[in-house]
């Protein structure tokens, strides 16, 4: 049984960043060859191909989130690699609401890169640590917990990715205020960093 072979899709803004992906993951086994992704490649997916998109979200005039929404919504068979520099909290944890194959960070060797494609394309997950989001295995506190209005601001300004310098500054109070009611949140939702609160948080504010 053959395996369908993997045409790969890259959309960057940077036209030299994306020709150097390109030659970094053509030659991965079972890669039938790679080019530069445009809409019209995601409105039609190439027959007798598996796609995989590899996408920054950085895109010049576009949201590569927007980007994402879009050719899931017209083609729900391809996988979806991100590639990007942004490894705020905010990214993490909307990426792992998003329905994504893997993201790795740009900072990280070529090498990783290559894995992740290889495990992509052998049916896999691939999230490089800056991106691993591990939900506690029991829920935190319930949908009702007893959440302050005052801790709402502060979730919500960790969800906009606002320090807690500029928080301090915005509600008035010191930054060991703002440092206790983080670690409260983080207690109450038993989350370990920015990413998991906001990603265990999602629908309460």
């Amino acid at each position: 049984h053959m395996k369908t072979p993997i045409q790969i899709m890259v959309m960057d803004d940077h036209p030299l960043v994306a020709q150097g992906i390109i030659d970094v993951v053509r030659d991965i086994p079972g890669i039938a060859g790679a080019r530069i992704g445009d809409p019209e490649a995601y409105q039609n997916p190439g027959k007798g191909y598996n796609q995989l998109w590899i996408i920054d979200l950085e895109l010049g005039k576009e949201n590569g989130f927007d980007v994402i929404h879009r050719i899931r919504d017209i083609n729900r068979q391809c996988r979806i690699l991100v590639y990007t520099m942004h490894e705020e909290p905010w990214v993490a944890a909307r990426l792992a609401a998003l329905d994504v194959d893997g993201a790795v960070s740009k900072s990280e060797p070529i090498e990783t890169l290559r894995a992740a494609v290889a495990a992509i394309a052998g049916g896999k997950r691939y999230f490089s640590p800056a991106f691993t989001i591990t939900p506690p295995a029991q829920p935190g506190a319930s949908e009702d917990s007893d959440i302050s209005e005052r801790e709402k601001q502060v979730l919500r300004f960790i969800t906009q990715g606002k320090t807690s310098e500029e928080m301090a500054e915005q509600l008035g109070i010191s930054i060991n205020t703002i440092l206790t009611y983080r670690r409260r949140l983080m207690d109450k939702f038993g989350c370990t960093n920015s990413a998991e609160l906001i990603y265990q948080t999602k629908g309460l504010i």
